[in-house]
């Protein structure tokens, strides 16, 4: 989960530097996984190199749900020259939902408790004008801490259930020309991620993940964006549930619950129809299209799910294009969607 939704920002003309850099954002947020929440996001931006270069910055946030949800984390990007740097540092206690492999729109979802620490770095060089290679490595520690005896969980136990660890390192290549990395309105982004995991980098589980994501954004006319996303992912080997490609939530599947869709493979595609109204305004409209499957050989386009919606846009720091989002979807059933920044 990104940092959500703020009802109030301090901001200011675009005239004022400190506020140009800063963006502090007070928030009280609603996504269908979390109920109600409240915490707090900071994110400043700043140049490491020449003014021409691209912006670095550093986000850090807290916040905490009404459902007992708690997520503390920091997430520098950082940019000199032809090098980028991009990390996390995540923790979070989290009562969550699982939902089995092949589950439905009217599957009801089983309330479990984790305790996670994610951390990771991104290291990239700019080898031509838009295009970087480099290594990641991602860490995650995990503890599930309560589930249903005799339920789901219990039945199936699946790799996950006991406390893991999963370290993983590997190869990425990025194609970036949009305009600016938040609410682009032109370019395109598509990056190739491959990451393996193994006991020899100190992880209790082998396995090997591979994700695809495709974001393109055009501006037909002033004020009005078209952006579209497709992503798949693939993964094989012995991960826990909680690393298995996913589909829901408030950024790819909108309509559907976080997770309701997980399994082996997954992929999923939306288009969304963003336009400025006036002052700070803006509405949305959105589809997208997805499913996830145990095996290549189980892809159905027929049994696609489907989501859409419309949506609500109020700009709260113009110079860091930063928005707050309120989205109605369809998808399992109708869920509303309360978040800071773009799903894409």
């Amino acid at each position: 989960m990104r940092a959500l939704a703020a009802v109030g920002a301090t901001t200011s003309a675009p005239t004022d530097a400190f506020w140009d850099a800063w963006s502090i954002l007070p928030m009280v947020f609603y996504l269908p996984e979390t109920s109600l929440g409240v915490g707090i996001a900071v994110i400043h931006t700043f140049d490491l190199g020449a003014p021409s270069e691209p912006n670095s910055s550093v986000l850090a946030g807290f916040i905490y749900t009404f459902e007992g949800q708690m997520i503390a984390r920091i997430e520098p990007d950082l940019r000199v020259g032809r090098l980028s740097a991009r990390g996390l540092l995540r923790y979070q206690h989290y009562p969550n939902l699982f939902f089995g492999p092949g589950a439905g729109a009217d599957a009801a979802g089983e309330r479990y408790e984790e305790n996670t620490l994610l951390g990771g770095i991104d290291l990239g060089w700019r080898v031509f004008e838009h295009l970087s290679v480099g290594m990641s490595y991602d860490l995650r520690a995990n503890k599930v801490l309560n589930y249903p005896r005799d339920g789901v969980l219990d039945g199936l136990a699946p790799t996950g259930l006991k406390p893991f660890v999963a370290s993983g390192i590997g190869p990425t290549v990025t194609w970036d020309s949009r305009d600016r990395p938040r609410a682009p309105t032109s370019g395109v982004l598509a990056e190739l991620r491959l990451t393996g995991y193994d006991h020899k980098f100190g992880s209790s589980h082998d396995g090997l993940k591979g994700s695809l994501d495709l974001r393109g954004y055009v501006s037909p006319a002033e004020g009005h964006v078209v952006a579209a996303r497709a992503r798949v992912e693939l993964s094989k080997g012995d991960l826990p549930f909680q690393m298995q490609p996913k589909l829901g939530g408030s950024n790819l599947m909108r309509g559907w619950l976080d997770g309701q869709l997980r399994d082996t493979h997954a992929y999923a595609a939306q288009l969304e129809y963003r336009a400025h109204l006036f002052w700070r305004v803006g509405v949305a409209a959105f589809v997208a299209a997805g499913q996830s499957m145990p095996s290549l050989e189980d892809v159905d386009p027929t049994d696609l799910r489907f989501a859409g919606g419309l949506g609500l846009r109020v700009a709260l720091n113009t110079a860091q294009n930063v928005n707050v989002r309120l989205d109605l979807a369809l998808g399992s059933d109708v869920h509303v969607y309360f978040d800071v920044f773009e799903a894409f």
